[in-house]
């Protein structure tokens, strides 16, 4: 019986590539990225440090103003119908990240909301009796590896890209499989 969902912010619920993307003036890619290229760095031909260069100037803002995601508040309401919901999310090395996405939750929750996990150890989290829901291809497989259920939220920089017009309907047939539905 799974007891705790943790799911992933960025690349599920918020849009960190684009934001990303129109920072290193590479918006040109937001509808074409390249498929099954995770990392901004392989797909933008853009080194890792310059990327993270501008991303770390704009600090904790940067993280805080991420898009959501237009199916973000509909996905989550209903995952807090079938299971505890925890947000799970790596922070960058820069600090401010680990700010701007705790001020991105308290912006939709409120100060007092605590439902976070801020780590980039996801599998550390993993047992018979949770499941992670994440854009990482990586993340899943060693969430797995330690005793933990998983499912790949599509997405185009990951094996599942072919799903990612029905990502969210995808991540909810998935879930049934482990015992999970909509009460009521």
């Amino acid at each position: 019986m799974i007891e705790t969902i943790f799911l992933d912010l960025d690349g599920v619920c918020c849009d960190f590539i684009s934001a990303s993307l129109k920072r290193i003036n590479r918006e040109d890619l937001i509808n074409n990225w390249p498929i099954g290229k995770y990392n901004l760095e392989e797909a933008t031909n853009i080194s890792y440090t310059e990327i993270w260069k501008k991303i770390d100037e704009l600090g904790s803002d940067f993280w805080r103003n991420l898009e959501e995601y237009p199916w973000f508040v509909g996905m989550y309401n209903e995952l807090t119908k079938i299971g505890k919901v925890i947000f799970c999310s790596g922070p960058s090395l820069c600090p401010n990240s680990l700010k701007g996405k705790l001020e991105w939750l308290q912006d939709r929750f409120g100060k007092e909301f605590r439902d976070y996990i801020l780590t980039s150890k996801k599998f550390y989290l993993a047992t018979e009796k949770s499941v992670l829901i994440d854009d990482s291809d990586e993340n899943c497989s060693s969430f797995i590896l330690n005793g933990g259920k998983s499912i790949l939220f599509p997405q185009k920089w990951n094996k599942n890209f072919v799903m990612t017009n029905r990502a969210v309907e995808h991540t909810f047939e998935n879930l049934s499989k482990f015992g999970l539905t909509l009460k009521g």
